[in-house]
């Protein structure tokens, strides 16, 4: 792991060979000095992404108020019966702050897109149809296709073949109908 002093001097030498700073994870938000780190990125001119699981909406809306982020990128991981049951949490998974993050989102205060990793261990069919109930009238909603690293813990993840995953994308269209595919 670097320090923020470290990535700093590389960014620092690369100003004007570099556009932007996708920060990613883990979860972001959960980083200690994340603010000053953006800020600073935002300073030597860099455009910055953040990808969120939106489980900090109060951090993710400050930095947006603040005018530290050009784009967000939140992880929908379910529809909302099944949130906890697929970060491991079970039934007693609070999703207040995943509903906070994505009305404040859907608002439009920043450039954003939903995105859905899928794969066949944690979504069927009928999640993608509640997914897209729950994100009825929004544009960027993008279903990702699983791709193992082999690097996964733990069970073997079936991912969806292409032809499922066009099939999964039919399911979500009535709702979001500018949704796509990813890694299809």
């Amino acid at each position: 792991m670097y320090t923020n002093e470290e990535i700093m001097y590389f960014l620092n030498k690369r100003v004007g060979i570099l556009d932007g700073v996708a920060i990613t994870g883990g979860e972001p938000t959960l980083m200690p000095g994340l603010y000053d780190f953006i800020k600073d990125a935002k300073a030597l001119g860099y455009k910055v992404k953040l990808d969120t699981n939106g489980t900090s909406p109060t951090i993710l809306e400050r930095l947006v108020s603040d005018g530290l982020l050009d784009y967000v990128a939140m992880d929908i991981k379910n529809c909302r019966e099944r949130y906890g049951e697929t970060v491991g949490l079970g039934d007693c998974y609070d999703l207040a702050p995943i509903e906070e993050s994505k009305d404040f989102l859907m608002q439009g205060y920043v450039d954003f897109e939903f995105r859905t990793t899928v794969c066949k261990n944690f979504h069927t069919p009928e999640d993608i149809v509640r997914i897209g109930e729950w994100l009825r009238g929004y544009e960027k909603y993008f279903i990702q296709q699983f791709k193992d690293s082999g690097d996964i813990i733990g069970d073997k993840i079936e991912p969806y073949s292409d032809t499922e995953m066009r099939e999964l994308l039919d399911k979500i269209l009535p709702f979001v109908p500018n949704a796509q595919l990813r890694g299809v």
